[in-house]
């Protein structure tokens, strides 16, 4: 892989993050910009506003997520490898920001391809899977209930508006077992050149 720039959606607890940490240890072209919202603690003021909405179950605010990202983006856009996002496209906002920034960077360096990687699991495993992990966001039903809803409301469009700019949509059964996700995962993405 190279040059690609893939936005990895799903409903909370379908495996985004495993499913991120086996492409990057299976391929070292990959750079992860995952957590960078954890990365934003180190404010203290923002880092509050994160706890608490991650405690609440509810998303972080979108202005809070566009200037991260843009931040990030800014250090990371002339790898010439690829670029896997996780946790930055939650709502049609964030994806219309996130899709206006990366489609119109006409770096000369890297010219990327986009693609979403949706992970696909049934709703009753993914809550199966929340409450076994043991996360602070993850210990309410109603918090856990809160964010299914965001997810509900939200993917559809988000995934609309990273198509609207040219993003390939991808679909990976993540009700399998980690390695066999990651495989299809891998036979997928390597499919698309």
């Amino acid at each position: 892989m190279q040059g690609r720039l893939f936005a990895v959606t799903g409903a909370p607890g379908c495996g985004k993050g495993t499913l991120i940490k086996g492409l990057f240890a299976q391929d070292s072209h990959i750079v992860p910009m995952s957590g960078m919202l954890m990365n934003l603690r180190q404010d203290k003021d923002v880092g509050e506003i994160i706890q608490e909405t991650m405690e609440s179950g509810a998303l972080v605010p979108t202005e809070i997520v566009n200037d991260l990202f843009l931040r990030h983006w800014m250090q990371i856009r002339d790898e010439k490898k690829d670029i896997v996002l996780d946790g930055v496209v939650r709502t049609p906002v964030q994806a219309e920001h996130i899709a206006d920034v990366v489609s119109n960077d006409r770096s000369p360096r890297v010219a990327r391809k986009f693609y979403i990687l949706d992970v696909v699991v049934p709703l009753d495993e993914c809550m199966r899977r929340l409450k076994g992990r043991g996360r602070i966001d993850d210990q309410k039903d109603e918090v856990i209930e809160r964010r299914f809803r965001y997810w509900k409301a939200f993917a559809k469009q988000s995934h609309t508006a990273l198509k609207s700019h040219g993003f390939e949509y991808l679909s990976v059964n993540g009700f399998q077992s980690p390695q066999d996700v990651l495989k299809e995962a891998v036979e997928k993405i390597a499919a698309m050149g």
